[in-house]
């Protein structure tokens, strides 16, 4: 009998542990180095802003476009999501966004307002990763989750013939 009381206290003991190891949180967050490089050259050649987020949208398996928005004022800041995590990248808290923040509360605080804040000085950078190969340009305006603008490079699209009909 005192055998098998031991046993269920090793049992309960060991289930007790084990759940606790499910629980912890990831306090570290570590970008992909290349990732990294880029928007640490990005933050460096940018006049210094209020507001430094990272837009992160995996399109399929091997593709993803990576918004990096400078401002002073959050992209999203009408939604009122929180990020659910941020890095610390040349002395810049970059706040990092997938997508999820909208479905999973991460009891942080409450989203900053800016109330009459003026859009100038914003910078947006489109990164797009197609299969681990980084490409990545300025742009003059993007929103979270939306697909990039095309581009028009070498005159690819030309303008179209419209008829007047007499």
């Amino acid at each position: 009998m005192k055998g098998l009381r031991i046993r269920l206290a090793g049992l309960f003991c060991l289930l007790l542990f084990s759940c606790g190891v499910q629980n912890k949180q990831v306090k570290q967050i570590k970008l992909r180095s290349d990732i990294e490089t880029l928007l640490d050259s990005i933050i460096k050649v940018c006049p210094p802003n209020e507001v430094y987020e990272l837009y992160i949208d995996k399109i399929d398996p091997h593709n993803s476009n990576i918004l990096f928005y400078i401002g002073s004022a959050s992209l999203i800041e009408k939604e009122q999501v929180i990020a659910l995590c941020q890095i610390e990248l040349n002395h810049k808290d970059i706040s990092i966004y997938s997508g999820l923040e909208k479905y999973i509360s991460s009891g942080g605080s409450k989203v900053r307002k800016e109330n009459g804040t003026s859009r100038q000085n914003e910078v947006y950078w489109a990164i797009e990763d197609r299969d681990g190969k980084i490409n990545n340009y300025q742009m003059d305006f993007a929103y979270p989750f939306m697909p990039f603008p095309l581009k028009n490079e070498e005159n690819t699209f030309s303008k179209p013939n419209i008829k007047k009909n007499n």
